[in-house]
């Protein structure tokens, strides 16, 4: 058996990893969107992994190197092991005195190392909210992807993790043409997730929902972020609809996703199920105010199953455990 044995020198320069993140202008008291971290690792001369220097420190400037206010923020650099390291700026100033938003750099200086300096962003809270909607979101049973995306009042992306909450409903009150989706998959949540609202946080200024078309009419589409929100209409007045029971075939053959009823008449949780893809283990129907869950295991019904009444126009959701 071979043992290698890798012998690194002292540090000499400095590796930055991930995206350049966005930081909240201002402290945040319920979630972390007011820290960033950047890994860092050091390398010696010959680019092997180097344990970072005892000295290494860090100073925050906006990227034109203005110093920032002292007790506006903090920055240390932190090691889970000597070679896994992180710089983790935090902004500690309240909003009265909220740092401006733009580019800002954390320099890091030690020992042996050249200097070395990542860049970050700083955005103030949400100003706008903007809807993307594909010009034509599909047929009948069809998923699509709605992106919200979120500035500040100068323009730049907020925060990552800023909260983006999704509603949608119809133009006129007889139709019901889309559902945010998925339901849940377990019984722990089913009263946590509606058709009507999703929620989902910002990744570089955007956020994403996914919709379900059910029906024909036009859907009222809405997003809101820190109390600002925007309004987007989708025309499905040209879906053909089904006249008997159906169901969505599923791409590849999954065993999981949105369906929908357009029978004549009432019918069972038992008969839906039977009308499913292959593999699915559940049929879920969305009553209005919570998720209803059928479930078969070698033809029969499991345990928490609901025999549900499924009537003209449901909306459905096939899952696999």
């Amino acid at each position: 058996e071979t043992l290698r044995l890798d012998i690194a020198g002292s540090a000499a320069a400095l590796n930055f990893g991930g995206a350049m993140p966005i930081v909240h202008s201002s402290a945040t008291a319920d979630d972390d969107r007011d820290q960033v971290k950047i890994p860092i690792s050091a390398v010696d001369a010959g680019g092997n992994a180097a344990e970072m220097p005892s000295d290494a420190r860090v100073a925050v400037t906006q990227s034109d190197g203005a110093v920032l206010p002292t007790g506006s923020h903090t920055a240390v650099i932190e090691c889970r092991t000597r070679l896994d390291c992180e710089i983790i700026v935090a902004v500690i100033a309240p909003a009265s005195s909220a740092l401006a938003s733009g580019a800002y750099v954390a320099r890091v200086t030690g020992s042996g190392i050249t200097a070395a300096e990542a860049g970050f962003n700083v955005a103030g809270p949400a100003e706008t909210v903007a809807l993307e909607i594909p010009d034509q979101p599909g047929g009948l049973g069809e998923a699509f992807t709605v992106t919200a995306r979120v500035a500040d009042a100068a323009g730049n992306a907020v925060a990552d993790g800023t909260w983006v909450a999704f509603s949608t409903s119809a133009a006129q009150p007889d139709s019901r043409p889309l559902v945010l989706a998925s339901p849940p998959l377990s019984d722990h949540d089913g009263d946590a997730s509606t058709a009507q609202q999703r929620r989902a946080a910002t990744k570089n200024g955007a956020a994403t929902a996914n919709a379900v078309v059910i029906g024909r009419g036009v859907a009222l589409l809405t997003a809101t972020a820190t109390g600002k929100s925007t309004l987007a209409t989708v025309n499905l007045s040209g879906v053909e609809t089904a006249s008997t029971p159906s169901r969505v075939e599923m791409s590849g053959g999954a065993a999981s996703g949105p369906a929908f009823y357009r029978g004549s008449g009432t019918s069972s949780a038992e008969e839906v199920f039977a009308l499913g893809p292959e593999g699915a283990s559940s049929v879920w129907l969305w009553n209005g105010k919570r998720w209803l869950r059928y479930s078969e295991l070698d033809g029969r019904s499991l345990p928490g199953s609901v025999s549900f009444t499924v009537f003209p126009g449901d909306f459905l959701w096939f899952s696999s455990s």
